[in-house]
């Protein structure tokens, strides 16, 4: 916008100066052939004088000349009235000429002053024409930086309004993500509890089983109290994905990330089977949504891994497991006996 106004103030300045020249100029025209007319008009007012002087000194020659040749026949009276007469003539026509001339130089001075005007209006046409011309840019000028200033804040309001609309989206994205957040959340606590009350069932119910088995057997059965103390006892370190990579099976450093079942054999070591979920418990970014009941020899566990992880060598470093294999989507879990722990 500055630019524009500093191109028609260039402009403005322009005509103004181009008006300035053709005044100069005009005035040196009329200066000029003023000059020039006023010595054309006394060179011809002295040549139109110092002709009839010549003419008026002939004349009195001439009749100086004539009154000695006709001295003798004539009276003194006579010669003087006849060289008067002549001075008279020669005045007469010394009159005539010095008019001449001034009528001479009035004409002269009458035509250069129409002249002069002449040019005088030329340059003045011309001058009006320019400062049109200038006028007629400086409008155009003046309608394009409007034009221009309308068009940029056109521009900027679309950019604003489509800034405002993505501020607006991001807004709704962030409390929809945020709210879905919350209830992921919340789903993962139930689901944990509800996975917490299926273990302690199943663990319940394998209790159950284990001590009709021993009954069954004749074998002494433990107490549930005797069983509750040896868990309490049970403690293992957090488990840490270590060893050298180059001695571990292909396939092993693969990442598991989100929900992946586990299948876990066998059923009936409950100290294993415990031991096991106690150290899933303890993975970062792992979490157990659900255990279910033995079904055969095996045991389902479903666990939710928040980020990438080497889940199948962390659970071959495991103390219960004795192996591990991903079989299709699933992990296949085999426990070491309870006899060699």
């Amino acid at each position: 916008m500055e630019e524009v106004g500093d191109k028609v103030r260039q402009e403005v300045e322009d005509t103004a100066r181009i008006i300035e020249e053709y005044k100069q100029k005009l005035a040196e025209v009329f200066e000029k052939k003023k000059e020039s007319l006023r010595k054309e008009a006394e060179q011809e007012s002295a040549d139109i004088i110092a002709k009839a002087k010549q003419e008026s000194e002939e004349i009195i020659a001439e009749a100086k000349e004539r009154a000695k040749g006709e001295a003798e026949e004539k009276t003194k009276l006579e010669v003087e009235r006849i060289i008067v007469k002549a001075e008279e003539e020669s005045t007469e026509i010394i009159i005539k000429a010095t008019q001449e001339a001034e009528r001479e130089v009035s004409r002269i001075i009458a035509e250069a002053e129409t002249e002069v005007e002449r040019i005088a209006a030329k340059v003045a046409e011309e001058a009006k024409a320019e400062a049109e011309r200038s006028t007629k840019a400086v409008t155009e000028l003046k309608q394009k930086a409007e034009y221009d200033i309308k068009a940029a804040k056109e521009k900027i309001r679309q950019e604003a309004e489509v800034v405002a609309e993505a501020i607006q989206k991001a807004e709704k994205l962030i409390s929809v993500a945020g709210n879905k957040v919350q209830e992921e959340l919340e789903e993962s606590a139930r689901v944990t509890a509800k996975a917490k009350q299926q273990l302690e069932q199943v663990i319940g119910a394998a209790e159950h089983e284990t001590k009709q088995e021993l009954e069954h057997r004749g074998e002494p059965v433990a107490s549930t109290a005797a069983i509750t103390e040896e868990r309490a006892e049970i403690v293992e370190p957090v488990v840490a994905v270590k060893g050298d990579v180059a001695s571990r099976k292909a396939g092993d450093d693969k990442l598991y990330q989100g929900t992946l079942e586990l299948d876990i054999t066998p059923t009936v070591d409950f100290v294993q089977m415990q031991r096991l979920l106690k150290q899933l418990r303890q993975i970062p970014d792992l979490q157990i949504l659900l255990v279910g009941g033995p079904v055969g020899d095996k045991t389902r566990v479903t666990v939710f891994i928040a980020k990438p992880i080497p889940l199948l060598s962390i659970l071959k470093e495991m103390p219960p497991v004795m192996d591990a294999v991903e079989q299709e989507n699933n992990i296949q879990v085999v426990l070491k006996s309870g006899a060699g722990k």
